[in-house]
């Protein structure tokens, strides 16, 4: 019998974590725009799947609010 391509369990989990982190890190960096795009879930259907886990696939407008909106934060030392 031919082994599985699948992957197991331990693995499905890692990759749940990568996009719950991912999308964690969007949240935290850039919530603003997160909330414009509609919410977590919005971003999460507006990504692909890739080797690292989700990239965004946004237009050059929402990367640029959701870019400044990160750098306003990381500037701001109130």
């Amino acid at each position: 019998m031919a082994k599985s391509e699948g992957m197991s369990a331990a693995e499905a989990l890692g990759r749940v974590a990568a996009i719950e982190n991912t999308l964690d890190a969007w949240e935290q960096t850039a919530p603003d725009a997160i909330l414009a795009l509609g919410g977590r879930d919005a971003l999460a259907r507006a990504s692909d799947m890739t080797c690292i886990g989700p990239v965004p696939r946004l237009d050059a407008a929402t990367w640029e609010r959701a870019s400044r909106e990160y750098e306003d934060k990381r500037y701001d030392v109130r």
